[in-house]
């Protein structure tokens, strides 16, 4: 039961990070650090045609680990 709630924090930040990377290596957004200069949004990173595949389904489960943790509790 403890490591339910420390999947659902990593896995969204994991999903954010491997979207920004993905998107940074096939040069759909611009060259830019995210977090220091906010250029770019999570969902502008994870909205492109390869890598939507590995953002939503990641983005998929956090939410039915969510309903499953809301549910055991």
């Amino acid at each position: 039961m403890r490591t339910l709630p420390l999947l659902i924090a990593v896995l969204p930040v994991f999903g954010a990070n491997l979207a920004f990377y993905f998107s940074h290596t096939l040069e759909l957004i611009e060259p830019c650090n995210v977090y220091l200069e906010g250029c770019v949004s999570i969902s502008h990173a994870g909205r492109s045609e390869p890598v939507i595949f590995y953002f939503r389904p990641l983005m998929i489960v956090t939410a039915v680990l969510m309903m499953l943790f809301w549910r055991l509790t």
